[in-house]
């Protein structure tokens, strides 16, 4: 029976969502410890997830980067070395370079206390272990949950917030 190579590429950005959702929540509850949590980070070896992370940045990185890509006059990136490249594996393998490449916290603002604060994700570029691309070559970032760029779903907050009903 032949040998399955495991689908990583499209389903990345799904499970990234999930983990940043999940880190963006607990970070809420555990600020204390983040200084003592960023230090343990730093100091984990490159190649195995840091300590608390689900999955090894440099890991997925190095995947994408040789395996993803299909070199063929076609282009694009795809779900594992043996399957075309095509749109949705692109997106969707760019989007999990690119949370890859980021990271991405949840915080709340509170711009008018008679409402519920507003969950909004902070973007910053990934800075834990070696890094292994050229600062040019660093994705732009791609929403955790919506999977399109953060401008775009701030874009999409104001126009139904302008709305009348909703």
């Amino acid at each position: 029976m032949p040998r399955r190579v495991a689908s990583v590429g499209a389903r990345t950005s799904w499970l990234m969502a999930a983990i940043a959702t999940g880190s963006g929540a607990s970070e809420l509850e555990e600020e204390e410890t983040a200084a003592a949590d960023q230090q343990q980070k730093q100091q984990q070896s490159r190649t195995t997830p840091a300590e608390g992370s689900l999955y090894s940045r440099e890991g997925l990185i190095r995947y994408i980067l040789c395996c993803g890509q299909d070199c063929s006059k076609r282009g694009g990136l795809r779900d594992k070395p043996s399957k075309p490249s095509d749109a949705y594996h692109t997106c969707y393998v760019l989007s999990g370079l690119s949370s890859a490449q980021h990271r991405w916290d949840l915080t709340y603002v509170n711009e008018d206390e008679t409402i519920l604060p507003e969950p909004k994700w902070v973007v910053s570029p990934c800075a834990e272990g070696a890094q292994i691309f050229d600062e040019e070559d660093r994705v732009g970032t791609i929403h955790p949950v919506y999977t399109i760029p953060q401008e775009s779903v701030d874009d999409m907050k104001a126009y139904f917030a302008a709305r009348q009903g909703f």
